[in-house]
């Protein structure tokens, strides 16, 4: 399993495969020069594919193929309409490839039994299950934000955003699932017992093992939110394009929310007083 060592202040981050995608360039040469489909062992026999505007899709069925591009198609609109990045568009479709069981999917990839999916370069490999839409929106939020925020997508401090984001997108497709809201109930409690914001920003979890119980996660995600929420899709999207073109986040913030928040201190003050 590939790893990208980054080290940030108070702690060492480590970006998993199954976290956070790793760019194409970050790559082995051999690697980059293979196509996508080898990165993996490929589909038992072969499977079907489906192609849509976005999207690559590889399955057992062109039954699942069909409603998973559908689906993925979906939630990118979802993705690029929340975070007002309606521009942004891949260089070259993703490439889903959807194994047949999680133990196919462990053999394949050598991602651990806490894992549901693994994105490499624009490829995303998950596995069937209840929970593959779910799973399906998260990983393809780490695709998009790293893909338009380009070398600024891998900057420790910014870690949070990534992974915030991608847990309210998976919240969100829950809903339409009509899945249950991991995080319903734990809000409260965070207002009572907050992640320091400077912690949140430099001390992440090395890996996504205990997402769905950890504080910071559920933190990040409520900030992610109410930043949307409160300050607007146009001032998210104004947000990251001010990350990306190398601005520090008090900068980005306070150009992105003239008249609302000066730095990124202010919104965390506000996320803690409002009642969201």
């Amino acid at each position: 399993m590939r790893r990208l060592l980054l080290t940030a202040v108070g702690a060492l981050i480590v970006f998993q495969s199954g976290c956070v995608p790793i760019p194409e360039d970050e790559l082995p040469q051999d690697d980059v020069a293979a196509p996508a489909q080898q990165a993996f062992g490929p589909l038992d026999g072969g499977g079907s594919e489906v192609d849509s505007q976005h999207f690559r899709i590889h399955a057992y069925s062109q039954q699942d193929a069909s409603k998973i591009s559908l689906d993925a198609e979906s939630d990118y609109n979802r993705i690029t309409s929340d975070t007002n990045l309606f521009s942004f568009s891949p260089a070259v479709p993703y490439e889903i490839f959807v194994y047949g069981s999680q133990d196919e999917f462990m053999k394949k990839t050598g991602e651990p039994q806490w894992a549901n999916g693994i994105c490499i370069g624009k490829s995303m490999y998950v596995f069937s299950s209840p929970y593959l839409n779910l799973t399906v929106s998260h990983q393809l939020t780490h695709l998009i934000f790293v893909e338009f925020m380009g070398s600024q997508g891998q900057v420790p401090d910014y870690l949070w955003v990534n992974e915030g984001l991608a847990v309210y997108e998976e919240i969100k497709a829950a809903t339409v699932n009509g899945a249950p809201n991991m995080y319903a109930g734990i809000d409260a409690t965070l207002r009572q017992q907050p992640i320091p914001i400077d912690q949140l920003v430099h001390l992440a979890p090395s890996t996504e093992k205990d997402y769905q119980v950890s504080p910071w996660y559920a933190e990040s995600e409520s900030i992610v939110n109410y930043i949307i929420n409160r300050g607007g899709n146009a001032g998210f999207a104004s947000f990251l394009g001010n990350l990306r073109n190398g601005q520090t986040t008090d900068a980005a913030v306070a150009s992105a929310y003239t008249g609302v928040w000066t730095n990124l201190n202010g919104v965390y003050q506000s996320w803690l007083s409002s009642s969201q």
